[in-house]
């Protein structure tokens, strides 16, 4: 009678016995080889009976059931954890005795693709959620590693915050007059080389970030201090994230902007880039919508452009926008 201690005693023999054979031996050892010779060598290889034993009877238990099973009922991923399944003799005895197929693995093999748990597409899911948060208050991601400084000072250090609008006429139609089937080399156009460097990393771009909307929640508070029927609301604090927007304000519980921060160590603005999920907003909330650039972050030089509308002020040919990608 098997029961669950002679089981593992029957898999530990087999997994030493296939040891003991060379590699391209191990095939072989629970089949039978009949030869024979007429006018040529001739062989066929058929199961022998311990192999049928094996592969016909109840002796493997797996994780989650009582009584024992055949391989067939089993797959090899379901044995139990008493069952040594890690050495290659013992994923070579998956092969021998037929093992059920594991369900998952014929996807993964079919598709590419890798399943994972609850607790690891959690874990995304939050490592997803956090990049999102830093991705999106982030002006500058040609910073490298090597570029960034530590801060000078904190938001509540700097004593006077300059803040001005940002104001342009309507951009020149681009001359694309040179482009044509025939002939294009008319045109000279520069081409950047850039420096491969260590990319700044998700820590440093969330402090950056983080020391933008700080400024920024700093220069609300002081601009609505004496306005008791406004209220400034910071999305981002305490675990809250915004998505198409950092802060709403409020005048009698009714919101009469909502606000983007973006942020950069350096001085000089000539590129935002927003998410699609910013832009889908700032397109829905038109002129009660903003961008609040700081550059300058961690110096006492810091200071704030606000793009008012930039929705529509790209209509206007006021600002460029320049896709990377299309969703189809």
């Amino acid at each position: 009678e098997i029961d669950f201690e002679k089981s593992i005693l029957i898999w530990d023999f087999l997994i030493r016995d296939l040891n003991l054979f060379y590699p391209e031996e191990k095939e072989c050892i629970y089949a039978n080889n009949y030869k024979w010779f007429e006018y040529n060598q001739y062989s066929q290889k058929f199961s022998g009976k311990l192999f049928e034993i094996l592969k016909t009877n109840n002796w493997l238990l797996g994780k989650e059931n009582e009584e024992l099973n055949q391989p067939k009922e089993i797959s090899f991923q379901d044995l139990h954890e008493e069952y040594e399944t890690e050495s290659k003799s013992s994923l070579l005895l998956e092969d021998i005795l037929n093992f059920k197929p594991d369900e998952i693995k014929e996807i993964e093999e079919r598709t590419g693709g890798v399943f994972i748990s609850k607790d690891e597409f959690q874990e995304f899911q939050n490592w997803k959620k956090e990049q999102e948060e830093v991705d999106s208050q982030v002006v500058d991601f040609s910073m490298s590693e090597e570029e960034y400084q530590p801060f000078d000072i904190e938001p509540d250090g700097v004593d006077e915050i300059i803040s001005y609008e940002y104001f342009s006429k309507k951009r020149p139609q681009e001359d694309l007059s040179y482009q044509n089937y025939f002939n294009n080399s008319n045109h000279n156009e520069t081409k950047k080389v850039f420096k491969k460097s260590k990319q700044l990393s998700g820590e440093r771009r969330k402090q950056i970030g983080d020391w933008g909307e700080s400024f920024v929640n700093k220069h609300l508070q002081e601009r609505y201090k004496n306005s008791s029927n406004i209220k400034v609301h910071w999305l981002n604090t305490n675990g809250s994230i915004g998505k198409g927007y950092d802060f709403v304000i409020l005048e009698n519980g009714i919101e009469i902007e909502y606000i983007e921060v973006k942020s950069k160590m350096g001085s000089n603005i000539s590129q935002v880039e927003i998410s699609k999920t910013q832009w889908d907003w700032a397109k829905e909330k038109g002129k009660k919508f903003s961008l609040y650039i700081v550059s300058n972050v961690g110096k006492k030089e810091a200071r704030i452009e606000t793009v008012k509308d930039p929705y529509l002020q790209w209509v206007e040919g006021k600002i460029k926008a320049t896709p990377i990608s299309l969703e189809l």
